[in-house]
């Protein structure tokens, strides 16, 4: 069962990621995420809480329909560094 829990949270958090990186990320959010100052910061604070929230959705709706018993507090944790290092990547990819 855990083979199959890390495969299926695999797939749905790396699904997850194309949608959050792309598709539910605001135009405004992908131009200004590194600018720099406190106008780069918080466009890419704003990218990494939608970039999250789709990946803990997508996550949270298979495991509800897989019915794949999913820690939460283990999950939240891998979400929260998933995000720092997200930020992290996302605002050095532009600052160099």
């Amino acid at each position: 069962m855990k083979a199959a829990r890390f495969a299926a949270a695999y797939a749905v958090l790396t699904a997850a990621h194309e949608v959050g990186d792309y598709w539910s990320q605001q135009d405004r959010d992908a131009v200004a995420k590194g600018r720099p100052g406190n106008e780069g910061r918080a466009a890419c604070a704003r990218h990494v809480a939608s970039y999250t929230a789709t990946q803990g959705l997508a996550l949270l709706a298979a495991d509800r329909t897989l019915h794949l018993g999913i820690d939460w507090r283990r999950a939240v944790v891998g979400l929260a560094v998933s995000a720092a290092t997200h930020y992290v990547i996302d605002r050095s990819a532009y600052l160099g």
